[in-house]
């Protein structure tokens, strides 16, 4: 224990105007549990995916087991994430056949140790009673990975929005911020926001990353003007993503979506052409892709061509198949719903 008159910042509370937990040393809990079911609910109850073949499935409804919980704890500026989900949803379809399929999709084990990549998401077909080969395939390679973005959506968004303000700033740091602010000042410094000058230059980071290139191709019943106002409009954003979203439309604004698990810069705005640079939350740090997408409007058919190019996606953290899915699954399937409904236009 300190003695009197030593001064242990541990025991000053007088330097903080709210005199609330000092220098985030007391152990703080903030609990997450109904803020998460609600979110998870939100992001789950969007799926519904169509492949090529005319396989489909969608979520009818989302419950979850017992003893459900979200907790995120706060010690010696430390924050702690626990939770714990076991989630079903019960689902419809159709095989390329055209035959009415009913199910679940089991989520036994959302936990803070397992990683969103080794979270076990299972499909059990309820009727017809015999298990069709082909539409479990479909299930494995389409729905299985949209269902893992919508977690890894879930876990960025608990981790970086709902945990603001349990780490309140120290007296040491206010000051450092203080001394620097006023320095730059001094100094007639221009203070910009340091996302629009983040650059995914290799060198600043000294490391060497494989990557590959995707080239993707898409149409949709629309036009190019409504395509590309998805892409840069708050509000149609957050229409077909089904989460808030943050963007600045402008020529190196900035975006994010899908609880910040996808974040970007456009690079160029046109008619009909959009450049961006946009990476996911766990690719390596400051490593952004470059997408390019082209849009071709064919009015004799009433249908626009999207030509996406995208390179630089760092080969670790995916490959072309997840891409695809994620870009088909994440963007492409649930604008074309939103559009068909009205609600972009």
């Amino acid at each position: 224990m300190a003695k009197w008159g030593e001064g242990d910042p541990r025991w000053i509370v007088e330097e903080r105007p709210d005199a609330t937990n000092v220098n985030n040393w007391h152990w703080k809990e903030k609990d997450a549990t109904n803020w998460s079911k609600e979110k998870l609910t939100q992001l789950l109850s969007e799926i519904k995916i169509e492949d090529k073949d005319g396989n489909a499935l969608e979520v009818e409804e989302v419950t979850f087991g017992d003893d459900c919980e979200a907790v995120i704890n706060n010690r010696k500026q430390k924050l702690i994430f626990l939770y714990e989900f076991n989630i079903t949803l019960s689902c419809t379809g159709y095989t390329f056949e055209n035959d009415k399929i009913t199910g679940k999709i089991e989520i036994p084990n959302l936990e803070q140790q397992e990683p969103i990549d080794d979270v076990n998401i299972d499909f059990c077909q309820e009727t017809p009673k015999s298990t069709d080969s082909n539409y479990y395939e479909f299930f494995k390679a389409q729905v299985r990975p949209f269902v893992r973005e919508k977690l890894a959506a879930y876990v960025a968004m608990l981790t970086k929005e709902y945990s603001r303000g349990l780490v309140l700033p120290t007296k040491e740091k206010m000051t450092s911020n203080l001394k620097s602010t006023a320095g730059d000042t001094s100094k007639n410094a221009t203070i910009v926001d340091s996302a629009k000058t983040n650059k995914s230059d290799s060198h600043r980071t000294g490391l060497k990353i494989s990557t590959f290139k995707l080239e993707l191709k898409e149409t949709f019943q629309a036009t190019a003007h409504d395509i590309l106002e998805a892409f840069l409009d708050k509000p149609r954003v957050e229409a077909f993503t089904g989460t808030a979203a943050l963007l600045d439309r402008s020529k190196g604004g900035a975006f994010a979506m899908y609880g910040k698990n996808i974040t970007g810069f456009f690079d160029a705005i046109e008619e009909k052409r959009l450049k961006m640079r946009w990476r996911k939350s766990n690719w390596p740090a400051e490593h952004y892709s470059l997408v390019d997408i082209v849009l071709e409007e064919k009015s004799e058919q009433n249908e626009t061509v999207m030509k996406l190019t995208q390179t630089l996606i760092p080969s670790a953290q995916s490959n072309e198949s997840e891409m695809s899915n994620g870009w088909r699954n994440m963007y492409f399937q649930p604008m074309k719903q939103r559009l068909a409904l009205g609600y972009l236009l």
